[in-house]
């Protein structure tokens, strides 16, 4: 067995076709059915069986189905190591939503440029953040994570042997609210308010996890949005939003206030990466730079 018969596995199952996966992987056909059959004898069972529409996997041949994606996927990280050493210079970050992230990453760009250099940013969802440095397609990762869904992110990233720093802990939740919003008129509201007013979820912030932490549900008015112009929008037309605390949104968003979430569920802000992974100078620069601002901001830094 090899990872090519794995990969014809794969590609069959995908089109339910001997004949078009061979086109599809630029293999004869006959080579493609012996490969196969190879297969089965040394596994001792048939993977696929024959239908009047074509083929389809049996039991057995499903089951081998799930194992050759995943030995796949992990032969495609594999290939990809050399990427994360070879003398990578630039910037590579993924993250959840942050104004104050995106700001630092623009202001660090403007005082220390390097023409040569491509630096990549891209906001996305936990999760995702998580598979992408998993996945090595970007090399580090800025999160916010509620606290009380800590440890289940902390179980799934050693499973993955990515290392999770803090780097601030005890960010107050803020909901945000135009100038106009009755919420406004507050120094600080109670998560009851909040199921009062139709609630703007931001798609690579704002999972069911979040906004369930603050007891919304479906029966809340929520309004899934997936861009910032779109955030803006909404919180003008009397939305609310709710994030951790973030300084640098009332700069990047015209006429919008925060208002601390008084009873609300804290969070932090951790750094990811591949525990393997040293650091290339830039990003070390960077992260110092980004950790002094959030020493600034939240006055503590986890130890």
């Amino acid at each position: 067995m090899n990872l090519k018969q794995l990969e014809y596995v794969i590609e069959i199952s995908k089109c339910g076709s001997i004949n078009k996966a061979a086109q599809n992987l630029y293999v004869a056909q006959p080579s493609l059915s012996t490969a196969i059959k190879q297969l089965e004898q040394e596994l001792k069972f048939n993977v696929f069986r024959r239908k009047n529409s074509g083929i389809e996997l049996t039991s057995e041949g499903k089951m081998l189905l799930l194992s050759a994606k995943l030995i796949i996927s992990e032969a495609e990280r594999i290939r990809r190591i050399p990427l994360l050493f070879d003398s990578q210079k630039n910037l590579s970050i993924c993250g959840t939503w942050s104004s104050l992230l995106m700001c630092s990453f623009m202001q660090f760009r403007n005082e220390f440029p390097e023409a040569s250099l491509q630096d990549n940013i891209k906001e996305t969802s936990i999760r995702q953040a998580i598979r992408d440095v998993m996945d090595q397609t970007y090399r580090l990762s800025i999160v916010s994570c509620l606290d009380s869904r800590r440890s289940l992110y902390h179980l799934e990233m050693q499973k993955y042997h990515i290392k999770m720093t803090p780097l601030a802990v005890n960010v107050p939740p803020v909901a945000v609210v135009s100038m106009n919003h009755y919420l406004s008129r507050f120094r600080a509201v109670t998560t009851a308010q909040l199921k009062t007013c139709p609630i703007v979820a931001y798609d690579t912030f704002n999972s069911d996890d979040w906004l369930g932490a603050f007891g919304l549900d479906s029966s809340c008015e929520i309004l899934n949005i997936f861009d910032r112009g779109a955030l803006q929008d909404a919180i003008r037309h009397n939305y609310v939003a709710i994030l951790p605390m973030d300084p640098d949104l009332e700069q990047s968003i015209p006429n919008i206030v925060m208002r601390r979430i008084s009873d609300g569920p804290m969070s932090s802000i951790y750094m990811l990466h591949q525990i393997s992974y040293p650091l290339n100078p830039r990003e070390k620069k960077f992260i110092a730079r980004f950790q002094a601002r959030l020493d600034s901001i939240y006055g503590s830094r986890a130890r």
